[in-house]
């Protein structure tokens, strides 16, 4: 139906199906990346952090079916990163997202002892396997992205430690973790975005070209020695490197 009326579709692989079965799209989390049988639980904490049967095989695996098949990746990397913050609770809830939602969310629905269940008694056996997880899905983002595939930079705002907007940023610094250069991030957020929602204005939104409608922007100083620079600006920093015309036709704005 969505198909018919040119509506984009993203969603979750539902745990009992392969990740090619589902005809998801564009995928959410990776959800369907780990087998139905390997998980320890069908909900979505487990579905995050049960990646300790995903090699290296898998990974080249899916590479191929999500080409083969068109299927996009929504990752949202900063979900999983947000739960490694419950190592460390009572820093985490004064941390800046934390501080940019509701107080309500960091002392009732997040708190890992009065919360809602999930996230009761989080254990650091589960923060290992989440570290390992999230290791294994920015490889996979990094491999997709070599091979041609789509993936995209989302979050999924009200999870823990997910503030919109700056979740975004988040998600932008884990892609370059993954190892995708700060221009290819920015030409994936921006360009490749719009691009996927469609709609009459597409071919406008985040490009600088005649007719189109875009705003400056900057990467962040890379302070000498070599560093890579950061996908998104220092905030109130008053320092950055401009985007010189040779940086955004490399980019593809």
């Amino acid at each position: 139906a969505a198909a018919r009326h040119g509506l984009p579709v993203i969603g979750h692989v539902p745990a009992n199906l392969p990740y090619v079965r589902a005809r998801v799209p564009n995928v959410q989390h990776f959800f369907g990346v780990p087998r139905p049988e390997s998980l320890s639980a069908t909900h979505n904490l487990a579905r995050t952090s049960d990646w300790q049967g995903v090699d290296r095989n898998r990974l080249r695996n899916i590479v191929g079916i999500s080409l083969r098949n068109n299927i996009a990746n929504t990752p949202t990397l900063g979900v999983t990163h947000g739960l490694l913050r419950f190592a460390d609770y009572e820093q985490a809830r004064h941390s800046p997202p934390a501080l940019l939602l509701p107080r309500m969310y960091r002392d009732v629905v997040w708190h890992p002892e009065r919360g809602i269940a999930f996230y009761r008694n989080i254990s650091p056996a589960y923060l290992e396997r989440l570290s390992g997880a999230l290791r294994k899905k920015q490889e996979l983002v990094r491999m997709l992205h070599a091979a041609g595939g789509r993936v995209y930079i989302g979050s999924d705002t009200q999870q823990p430690f997910i503030a919109p907007g700056l979740s975004i940023h988040t998600e932008m610094r884990l892609f370059q973790e993954a190892g995708l250069t700060p221009e290819e991030v920015w030409t994936i957020a921006t360009r490749l975005a719009t691009e996927a929602l469609g709609g009459a204005d597409s071919g406008r939104l985040a490009t600088v070209s005649q007719g189109s409608h875009a705003k400056s922007g900057r990467l962040a100083n890379s302070g000498g020695g070599g560093k890579r620079r950061s996908p998104v600006p220092p905030g109130g920093s008053g320092r950055g490197d401009r985007c010189i015309p040779a940086t955004l036709r490399k980019s593809g704005f």
